[in-house]
């Protein structure tokens, strides 16, 4: 393979930065368009830009109070949302309270997002258990369960909602909690905003939108178009992302059409050893890329057939196109045949594997809501179907490689297949939730919901150590080492309940309890690589043959209180407990190889708490959660690069695997994680304000023993500042510090093996960017 350029992904040598015919281009085709007729439209009570009811499903309905839900729901709207965010995770991060980010791949727009110990990430392999939509459409992938969060512009979110505990009308995948995310639409954002960025590390960004309406007929565009060089030697990022919705609304029928597409090519700094962290921004081997092509459509609908009952439903297609490009150093470079011909000897010490996959999302939603009275008090009633069908065509090609003196690992050979995998993915669910106010205080909510899975795989894959010669050529041999038939169907169901209440118990002090229970399958992608026997190589990479793996059960508790002092203070302060039955975790048994198995019992318990307001000038959020994440049943890891497995059976010599125990702290879960954000008015035109992000430690994957010698991962606070000056009606002024005493940190971790310099186990760390700085400039018509 020819070797990239620097700091040039797949398909970005000639992107590094955003040429002003292209800025003067987007810009004009909004500016272009005809004006608006800015006349009432006669209904607006399907789409508010500022959301203070919870909608009880995925697709949108009347949706309750949130006094009358039974869980510390947290939404937030797009005012609320930073300027200075490098994609949805990192704005969700710096919002929203019991949220943390691992950056896994050195990449901020491919970082995983933990809610209460569960995760929705965008790499293959993490581990799901959180549920995500946008306009009521699935956003988890067929293949993986993962969340791409490149491929949403936060531009166009209008409003997020998350919802905690294991809420079954949200479906598959929802164990700890669920976002859900609805899009902007042009009667509730009318007029034009283009917002021009520039910062450190070439970051140059431009983010349009427009917005319109007659009386009864609307559309709204956004573009989005992000550039930056990285603040490593080899991360940079092109981000390409348009949404476009056009509808009709009546007092009776709300109906949006939108297209949403995106462009991504993203590079990663890899995890840096230890030893190499004085020198962070050189990462480790390289190249690391990933680029995204995905293509949206979503036709969703309200119908009021009278004041108390409502039809609302959605279809939808999503077509996602990836290529992933990951290096690997699999032995110690200076006692392998670390040169162009390699490969003659058998010696490389170094190979490069290029995934590419493709996948197919037909789904589709139906509900019934009702608010006729019962026993003479008010209801809310919702009857719904979902179904999906997913289909994947996955490939993986490995070429063995050597390393050159800047660590990049460059081709020695042609490339080869290692796996040919597709996978049919079937989802159908079933659901009824209903509230019902008992009294003027008091009221009970009850939920269910039936899922069916079926999930078909067929293939063959590599298992050896090494790269196989081709194994899209050759058939696989039952008891063979390097091959295997990934062949099978499975499928599973159940019905998971929910009941809950809330009481008010003053004007300004409400109360609520829940108990709920939700199940995740296991993806096309772990069922895959499922046998301990014949881990994969190089996940996401290759795959293996495919025992059964068990679904995962959740069952959640949650009580809490929240409150309100007028308009100027909220509050809001909840305890929960989650056990998981056979919890799925990836076995790292060396650099290269996994696989995945279940957990017998796992928990997540903890505390939150968040406050905000305004007092004259000031404005203010405050939040804080403990999350005490563990191991429940005793269980072997196998991770070859854990000091306590190294101990046991001396250098060299293997490992099988250490024993976890039940109190054992799960990793990349931190126990405690605060947020402030303080903004001060010193003039009616100018606003000052600062963010502070804190975490406690972690521990790293690869320690679920918690004894490796190399401790936890430090915790952490960043501190952002910004300030926005109000130029004139038209023009405003944006500036801001990230990480504003330039502190090296890092929010995750992992054990393994430094190959490029010692050969040694050691704990690598995903760096956070040093201190940058940005101004924009905000333009509203």
């Amino acid at each position: 393979m020819a070797r990239q350029p620097r700091g040039s992904p797949i398909g970005f040598a000639h992107c590094k930065f955003i040429h002003p015919n292209f800025l003067f281009a987007i810009v004009s085709l909004f500016l272009v368009l005809d004006p608006a007729v800015h006349a009432d439209p006669v209904s607006t009570q399907f789409e508010l830009p500022e959301v203070t009811v919870v909608s009880t499903t995925p697709v949108a309905d009347t949706g309750i109070p949130v006094s009358q839900f039974p869980g510390n729901v947290q939404i937030i709207n797009s005012s609320q949302l930073p300027s200075n965010a490098q994609g949805l995770a990192d704005a969700l991060n710096q919002t929203v309270g019991s949220i943390n980010v691992n950056d896994t791949q050195g990449n901020p727009y491919q970082l995983d997002l933990n809610y209460r110990g569960f995760t929705a990430s965008p790499v293959l392999g993490t581990p799901q258990g959180l549920s995500v939509f946008l306009d009521g459409v699935r956003m988890n992938e067929p293949f993986g369960d993962v969340v791409s969060w490149d491929l949403i512009p936060q531009i166009a979110v209008a409003n997020t909602t998350l919802i905690p505990g294991s809420n079954p009308v949200y479906g598959l995948n929802t164990l700890g909690g669920a976002i859900s995310m609805n899009t902007k639409s042009g009667f509730t954002f009318p007029g034009t905003d283009a917002n021009i960025t520039l910062g450190s590390f070439g970051r140059a960004s431009l983010d349009v939108e427009r917005g319109g309406h007659a009386k009864y007929t609307d559309y709204y565009l956004a573009a989005s178009v992000y550039n930056d060089q990285g603040w490593a030697v080899y991360n940079p990022s092109k981000i390409r992302q348009f949404f476009g919705k056009v509808g009709f609304q009546d007092d009776r029928l709300d109906l949006d059409l939108s297209m949403m597409y995106a462009d991504n090519a993203m590079y990663g700094n890899q995890t840096v050893p230890l030893s190499m962290l004085s020198n962070a921004a050189a990462g480790y081997s390289h190249p690391d890329s990933t680029t995204a092509h995905s293509f949206m459509l979503n036709l969703r609908g309200n119908l009021a057939v009278n004041d108390n009952n409502l039809l609302g439903g959605n279809v939808y297609y999503r077509d996602i196109v990836r290529d992933v490009l990951n290096s690997n150093v699999n032995n110690l470079v200076s006692a392998s045949d670390n040169d162009p011909d390699c490969a003659a000897s058998g010696d490389c010490p170094a190979s490069n594997l290029l995934a590419h996959y493709t996948q197919d999302v037909f789904g589709g939603n139906l509900q019934w809501s009702n608010m006729d009275k019962v026993w003479n008090r008010p209801q809310q009633m919702t009857l719904g179907v979902n179904a999906e069908y997913g289909r994947t065509n996955f490939s993986n090609l490995g070429q063995d490689a050597y390393v050159s003196s800047d660590f990049a690992t460059i081709g020695a050979s042609p490339y080869v297949s290692q796996a040919q995998v597709s996978s049919i993915n079937r989802r159908f669910g079933l659901f009824a939730t209903d509230t019902l106010s008992v009294t003027d205080r008091l009221a009970l909510t009850g939920s269910a919901r039936y899922d069916y899975a079926a999930i078909g795989l067929a293939g063959t894959a590599c298992t050896d150590d090494n790269l196989c010669d081709n194994a899209a050529t050759i058939s696989p041999t039952p008891g063979t080492d390097t091959l295997a038939d990934v062949s099978g169907n499975h499928s599973y169901h159940r019905l998971n309940p929910s009941a809950g209440l809330t009481y008010q118990l003053t004007p300004g002090l409400n109360g609520f309890a829940n108990y709920s229970e939700g199940m995740r399958t296991p993806s096309a992608l772990e069922l895959a690589c499922a046998d301990p026997n014949a881990p994969c190589n190089g996940l996401p990479n290759a795959f293996s043959s495919d025992p059964d793996l068990k679904a995962v059960i959740a069952r959640t508790y949650e009580v809490g209180l929240r409150g309100n002092y007028s308009d100027k203070l909220h509050w809001r302060a909840a305890a929960f407990h989650s056990d998981l039955d056979n919890d799925i975790l990836f076995n790292q048994t060396n650099a290269a190889q996994g696989y995945f198995s279940n957990v017998a019992q796992t928990r997540r318990q903890g505390l939150e708490f968040g406050v905000d307001g305004r007092n004259r000038r000031f404005d203010y959020a405050v939040s804080a959660s403990w999350v005490d994440a563990t191991f429940e049943s005793p269980f072997t890891i196998a991770n070859g690069s854990n000091s306590a497995c190294i101990a046991a059976n001396g250098p060299g010599n293997g490992c099988a695997g250490v024993l976890a125990q039940p109190g054992d702290k799960i990793p990349g879960i931190p126990a405690v994680t605060m947020k402030l954000r303080l903004g001060y008015k010193v003039t009616p035109q100018t606003h000052i304000g600062t963010t502070i992000v804190a975490q406690g430690p972690q521990y790293a994957r690869g320690d679920e023993n918690n004894q490796d010698i190399n401790g936890r991962v430090p915790g952490f606070a960043t501190v952002n500042l910004n300030m926005d000056y109000r130029i004139s009606k038209t023009f405003d002024l944006v500036a801001g510090i990230n990480n504003l005493f330039n502190n090296q940190y890092a929010n995750f971790g992992i054990l393994s093996v430094n190959n490029l310099t010692s050969g040694n186990s050691e704990q690598f760390r995903g760096v956070a960017a040093p201190r940058a700085f940005y101004i924009s400039l905000r333009m509203k018509l």
